[in-house]
């Protein structure tokens, strides 16, 4: 017997090279299938490019401070401002604030409906609440504490009056949640 072992080397099988004659090859042999693929996607995006409609986008920014603790603490306290302002996006985008500047905007509605026909169908308050509730959207601008709120409509005066009416529902709605109705009350009783 042999006691001679000689090692087996392991050899790659041959990978095949992609170069551009092969390319072009496997492309002409399966052009059907390429050209039955290809055209339904592009069809239906130029489709739907012709169908779209332009839409404007009106953006308003507010910067917000986190109130300080009133409280004598001997360790630092911090404020998440990703939660704060990820927080308050939820609010500007809530029906409390869409329905506080709806009530602002349903006076304007019969102008608008006068040379716009998408207007003459929003004839309460709650139905313009659902309107503003559907081109609103509400982010944080990078890592400041800056929160835009925007507004995307097809009408440009409609749009820049939807994002001022959400600003200032906005702003009233935290002004009131915030404020203290005993000391608000005693006030008025007082000014009376």
């Amino acid at each position: 017997m042999d006691n001679n072992l000689q090692p087996i080397t392991y050899q790659p099988p041959a990978q095949r090279q992609l170069d551009a004659k092969s390319i072009l090859s496997v492309v002409i042999r399966r052009k059907w299938i390429i050209i039955l693929v290809a055209l339904p996607i592009i069809l239906v995006a130029l489709i739907a490019t012709m169908r779209s409609v332009d839409s404007i986008t009106a953006t308003s920014r507010i910067m917000l401070e986190a109130k300080q603790n009133s409280q004598l603490s001997f360790g630092r306290t911090w404020v998440d401002y990703d939660v704060l302002l990820s927080s308050e996006a939820q609010v500007v985008v809530s029906i409390p604030v869409s329905t506080r500047a709806s009530e602002a905007l349903i006076d304007s509605i019969p102008r608008l409906a006068a040379y716009d026909p998408a207007f003459a169908e929003i004839h309460t308050p709650l139905e313009l609440r659902d309107v503003l509730l559907g081109g609103v959207d509400c982010a944080q601008v990078g890592e400041s504490t800056i929160l835009a709120i925007m507004y995307r409509h097809t009408n440009p005066e409609f749009c820049l009056m939807a994002v001022g009416a959400l600003t200032d529902a906005y702003i009233d709605f935290k002004i009131e949640s915030h404020q203290n109705p005993l000391a608000v009350g005693f006030y008025n009783d007082q000014i009376s």
